[in-house]
This record gives structure tokens, C-alpha cells and sequence, in this order.
């Protein structure tokens, strides 16, 4: 059956330097959708130097970084009043560190085991102001009943075939955020 922490794990370090960040630069971003036959969401990806000067520059991500080294940023719009059916992500690359920067809106975040059977549905608790690692490589799907929802993603460089959901806890649970 599954739990909570298959699907995802809070990381309580800080935020607040990526979310000014992402305030103070929100209106240079260029959301694009990789995919012409999805209209619901699109993203911002980061260059590689910005992705390395977003990394250093915040406390949490710089000790992340040391841990597991963060290949790739970008910030996800999820359209108002749309729902990202269930998938899991291909070909992203392994467990992914995420912050929702609209936290007051009514969105969420979802898990299943399996298409087939709905009996056991999860819901991913994001908090204001916390990072979460989250399971990609189980069945999820995201319902937004409010404006536009963005969230910040991080991707770690060891991908899906190098970092396993575990060792991925183990290493993030095992840093001082203080």
C-alpha cells in the first residue's frame, strides 16, 4: 500500500532566497510547453549559470547541492482551473526537490499506485515555505482549482538511474539546515 513517504519527504530548510528570487524576477521568465498537445502547463527552464548562481546563493540549495549535486531549475505554471492527468515523469531524470510558490491557492498535488485501482490516493502536503523531495517516479497528477499554480523544480545531476527514492531521503534527511 502506498504511504506518504513514498510519494514525498518535507526538507524544512530555508526558502526565502528563491522565493525573492522568483518574485523579483518573475516578469523575465519565459514560460514556453514542451509539448504543443498539453496547453495546461508550461515552464521557465534556467540556464546553467543562473541554475549554479540560484544554487549558491541559497542556504538550503547550496547544502543540497554539496549532498547531490543540482543539474537543473525551472518554474512550472500549471494554467487556472486545469488538471494535469495522471503520469509519471519521463523522461525526468529521478526524485526532484520542489518549493510551490502559490501556496494560498487551492491546488493539490496527487499519488496513486496504480490507474486501476483509486482506493489509495495521496495527497502531497505542501507547506508555505518548505522544500519538498518528491517521487516522480510514481503515478501523479496535479488539479489546480485556482489561478495560476507555480512551483520551483530542482533535478539532481545522479538522475532516475543513479539515485533511488531511499538513498535520496537518507542523503537530504542526514543535512544540518540550520
Amino acid at each position: 500500500m502506498l504511504k506518504d513517504d513514498d510519494c514525498y519527504f518535507p526538507i524544512n530548510g530555508n526558502t526565502l532566497t528563491i522565493e525573492q528570487y522568483c518574485k523579483d524576477n518573475f516578469n523575465s521568465f519565459n514560460f514556453s510547453c514542451p509539448h504543443s498537445d498539453f496547453h495546461v502547463w508550461s515552464c521557465h527552464h534556467f540556464e546553467y549559470d543562473t541554475v549554479r548562481d540560484i544554487v549558491l546563493n541559497d542556504p538550503t540549495l547550496s547544502k543540497i547541492d554539496k549532498v547531490l549535486e543540482i543539474s537543473h531549475c525551472f518554474i512550472m505554471e500549471i494554467s487556472k482551473n486545469s488538471w494535469v492527468g495522471w503520469h509519471f515523469d519521463y523522461p525526468r531524470k529521478g526524485p526532484a526537490l520542489n518549493l510551490l510558490l502559490t501556496p494560498s491557492h487551492r491546488s493539490f498535488s496527487l499519488f496513486t499506485e496504480t490507474l486501476y485501482d483509486m482506493s489509495n490516493i495521496i495527497e502531497c502536503q505542501y507547506k508555505p515555505h518548505q522544500y519538498v523531495l518528491y517521487n516522480t517516479d510514481h503515478i501523479h497528477s496535479i488539479i489546480n482549482l485556482d489561478e495560476p499554480r507555480y512551483l520551483f523544480s530542482a533535478l539532481f545531476k545522479r538522475g532516475k538511474t543513479n539515485l533511488v527514492w531511499p538513498e535520496a531521503i537518507q542523503l537530504l534527511s542526514n543535512i544540518d539546515y540550520e
